[in-house]
């Protein structure tokens, strides 16, 4: 029997045999499967450690809030400093209602435009650049 292939790991620099590489399909020639530059371990602590970085990215939120007393709307993403704000601003936050999330502002500037319309006070121009 014949030995197998050798490479080394682009990553980790160590000569191993090819079976310990992942294979993948040739770009341009879908019928030639090659294998990687990084070997199996490598590349599955490289996603193993993309994956946790993922896990732990902060996801930002857009919230649409409703100050009641106030008859008043807005957006924030941080709804505990923009009601200490509004509070420093003479407005009654007590009661105020979080109406949604939204993961992108165009769509909680949206929100707070159709509230606008229905005579909700309020306009935040940080969003509108």
């Amino acid at each position: 029997m014949g030995e197998e292939e050798k490479r080394h790991c682009k990553k980790c620099g160590e000569e191993k045999m090819v079976s310990e590489f992942e294979m993948y399909r040739h770009h341009s020639k879908k019928d030639i499967w090659m294998p990687s530059n990084r070997c199996k371990s490598c590349k599955m602590k490289h996603n193993n450690a993309w994956r946790k970085a993922k896990r732990n990215k902060e996801k930002k939120y857009y919230w649409v809030y409703c100050l009641p007393e106030e008859h008043y709307v807005g957006i924030t993403s941080n709804v505990k400093d923009r009601m200490a704000t509004h509070r420093s601003g003479g407005r009654i936050t007590e009661g105020y209602e979080l109406i949604t999330k939204c993961r992108h502002p165009a769509r909680a500037l949206m929100i707070e435009a159709i509230l606008h319309l229905k005579g909700y006070h309020g306009c935040n121009y940080k969003y509108y650049s």
